[in-house]
Order: structure tokens, then C-alpha cells, then sequence
């Protein structure tokens, strides 16, 4: 077992894009970390003004980096991870915050881990525009090696994990050409080389308001879906459950817009095992189809 005194430095990278009352909330949960040794890493993703005249918190670890176009969350968090000096990575949204011990807390559970461990995340709140929040938990998967899990499902969601830097060094960086689903694509390749660690507890406030964190354009959802198949779909197919998955997830977006395409994909994904009532909101109209479909991907939640 290793001891945190060693104390290594941590990047936290900060991508943001016109939410400057929110990024100010978020730059005071990372200052405020329990754990010092921190540089944070605010990328300007929107090009048209000087973000430094809207940031209020004042901290010498704090370190701006001002894209020369909009590269989008990939871009920025790529140009956060080149700059990085830490030995460990973390990721936090403009919108949302760490809790206190955060990063104490992965820091610590990192260090007692065998060098094949690349990577800690932890459980998380989900706070909604009400104010009420639900807790998510990101301990689906028991730590160790989750690569075949993640092949089926994401199993984490991107403000949480501590990721050592070598792991995008060994495995590269974010996939700029993805529309969506960049962040389920950067831990299938982390996960295939590297096992993971989980921390129960709920360290990050993540807030579900009005704007989608995901797109809302099915058929972005639906190209991005079909790129990752294809990226990975040698791995992919020898897996019965995760390629019924992948079908169903394209099935899902198709079935938006283009009744004969999801056809396709859902009758596929029946043939291995489920996607029956999706297939069947294809027998409805398409605003009411639109109404059910947006229900069934709310209630599976990582489709």
C-alpha cells in the first residue's frame, strides 16, 4: 500500500462555453478541494469573448486556455489533457461541482492501487431544476477489469473518474469526430487496456436542467452510434449481449426518422433477444412515436 504523501499533482480540465454564473460555481468547488496540489484548467471553447473578464474566482492554480475556434466538449477537453501537467486527470462541466473530498478521496483509493488500475470514479448526484436531487450510483460494476461491461453499457459518467494521464498517452485522446457518445468511446478504450476502481459515495452534483447534456438531434445520436459500432465492432460482435445492445441503441435513434432503417437495426437486435416494444412504437404516428420513444430512452437511461 502506497502513502499519500507523495502528493502528486492533479490537472482538473475545465471545458466551458458561455455559462459564466455556472463555471464561476464550478471553479469554487474545485479551489475549495480538501486536496491542494491542483492546477485547473479552464478551456474557452467560445472564441468571441475573453472569458477571463467573467471568471470572479481568483486562485494562482487556475490556468486559461482560449481555443482559436469552437472545437466543441472533445476539443476542449483534448486541449485541457495537452496542457496537462498532472499525473492524474480529472474532468468537470461548467455546470456542475465537486463536492468537498473529491479529489482527496480518489487521490488516496488511486495510490492503494496496483499500477494496472488506471482509473477511480465515484458515485454522483443528479440535481434537477426543482432543486431535488437523485442519487446515481457508479458502482454497477465491481472494480477490476469492466471492459466487457463497458462494451454493453457506459459505465461512467465523465465529471467522476481520476484518470492517470498514461492512460491517454497509451490509448489517445477523445474522438473529435464523434457528434456524440465521445465519452462512452474514451472509457471503452481506456477500459480494454487498464482496470477501474469505484468510490460509492456521491462526490460530484451533476445539474439536469433545461438544456440536454446530450444532443437532442436523433440523427447526430444515430451517426455517432454507428461510427462507435464500427469502430469497435470486431470486439463488439463477440458479444451477443453487447451487439444486441448496439442494435437496439440504433434501432432507438433510427426509429426517430426513418421507419424502414430502424426496422433494420431493431429486427436484428430481436433476433438476439429484446427491442419488441420498440419495434412496436414503429406501427404509430410519428409525433406520438417521437412522445414514446423519448419515454423509453428516459427510462434506460444510457441508451
Amino acid at each position: 500500500m502506497h502513502k499519500i504523501s507523495e502528493n502528486k499533482l492533479v490537472s482538473v480540465i475545465i471545458p466551458t462555453y458561455k455559462r459564466h454564473e455556472k463555471l464561476n460555481r464550478a471553479l469554487r468547488s474545485v479551489v475549495n478541494q480538501t486536496y491542494g496540489n491542483l492546477e485547473i484548467i479552464v478551456v474557452n471553447d467560445y472564441p468571441e469573448e475573453n472569458i477571463e473578464d467573467y471568471i470572479e474566482v481568483e486562485d494562482p492554480r487556475i490556468k486559461i486556455i482560449n481555443l482559436e475556434e469552437n472545437k466543441g466538449g472533445s476539443g476542449a477537453r483534448n486541449g485541457g489533457i495537452e496542457r496537462a501537467e498532472g499525473r492524474y486527470i480529472g474532468f468537470l462541466d461548467d455546470d456542475d461541482e465537486y463536492l468537498l473530498e473529491k479529489i482527496e478521496k480518489q487521490v488516496k483509493r488511486i495510490a492503494e492501487l496496483p499500477e494496472e488500475y488506471g482509473l477511480v470514479a465515484t458515485g454522483i448526484y443528479l440535481v434537477f431544476g426543482d432543486g431535488s436531487e437523485k442519487r446515481l450510483k457508479e458502482n454497477k460494476s465491481k472494480s477490476g477489469k469492466i471492459y466487457k461491461k463497458q462494451l454493453r453499457d457506459n459505465q461512467i459518467e465523465t465529471v467522476t473518474p481520476l484518470v492517470k494521464k498514461e492512460c491517454f498517452k497509451e490509448v489517445g485522446l477523445f474522438d473529435e469526430n464523434l457528434e456524440a457518445r465521445q465519452d462512452y468511446e474514451m472509457w471503452l478504450r481506456i477500459l480494454k487496456e487498464y482496470k477501474a476502481a469505484f468510490i460509492e459515495e456521491p462526490l460530484v452534483k451533476q445539474y439536469i436542467g433545461a438544456e440536454d447534456r446530450v444532443s437532442k438531434d436523433p440523427k447526430k445520436r444515430y451517426r455517432a452510434s454507428k461510427k462507435v459500432f464500427e469502430k469497435h465492432k470486431e470486439e463488439i460482435k463477440k458479444d451477443k449481449k453487447a451487439l444486441e445492445k448496439h442494435y437496439m441503441r440504433m434501432g432507438i435513434e433510427l426509429a426517430y426518422f426513418d421507419t424502414l432503417e430502424a426496422i433494420k437495426y431493431l429486427s436484428k437486435s430481436i433476433r438476439l433477444k429484446r427491442s419488441f416494444i420498440v419495434f412496436l412504437t414503429l406501427l404509430l404516428p410519428l409525433k406520438f412515436r417521437k412522445r414514446l420513444l423519448d419515454k423509453i430512452r428516459r427510462i434506460k437511461k444510457k441508451i
